[in-house]
């Protein structure tokens, strides 16, 4: 449900499907939230979840970059 949480992990009050580190969470433990959500959903609804990643702060390798920003080395 929108707002649950795991420690430092919670689910986003604007999008279910979105996870949010509330501050020292590890990515660790945010992977292990994201696999404990796919068990679930799979296991009531029968559905997959695939991630789609999102790369925040900094772009992912060989993303093609808006007009006007500048990579980070």
């Amino acid at each position: 449900h929108r707002g649950d949480a795991w420690g430092a992990v919670r689910v986003s009050s604007k999008h279910v499907l979105a996870l949010v580190n509330g501050g020292g969470a590890t990515a660790a433990e945010v992977v292990d939230v994201a696999r404990t959500i796919q068990a679930k959903v799979r296991e009531v609804w029968n559905v997959r979840i695939v991630p789609e990643p999102v790369f925040v702060g900094f772009p992912a390798e060989g993303a093609v970059l808006p007009e006007g920003a500048i990579r980070a080395r």
